[in-house]
C-alpha cells in the first residue's frame, strides 16, 4: 500500500479532523514551505499531500482582497 492510500485508510478509520491540517498536526510531517507572493505559482506532484500555511491571517469571501487558487491536474501527453 503507497503511504498516500495508507494516510486515506487511516483517515478514514480516524474520521474527519476537527481542524484544518497544518504544521502542528501530528500524523503528518511538514517538509517545505513556500512563501504567500503576489502572482506566485507553485506546482508539485499530484501524489503529494499539501496544505495552505493559513498561519491565523484573515480569510475573506471578497474575490477582489481574497486569496485565489486553481487546484487542477496536468497529465503529459
Amino acid at each position: 500500500m503507497s503511504p498516500f492510500d495508507q494516510h486515506a485508510a487511516d483517515d478514514l478509520r480516524r474520521g474527519v479532523p476537527d481542524h484544518y491540517t497544518s504544521a502542528q498536526t501530528p500524523a503528518y510531517e511538514m517538509i517545505a514551505a513556500v512563501d504567500a507572493a503576489f502572482d506566485r505559482l507553485i506546482v508539485y506532484r499530484n501524489n503529494c499531500l499539501h496544505s495552505a500555511l493559513l498561519g491565523g491571517s484573515p480569510l475573506t469571501d471578497d474575490p477582489r482582497t481574497g486569496r485565489l487558487t486553481v487546484n487542477t491536474f496536468i497529465s503529459p501527453a
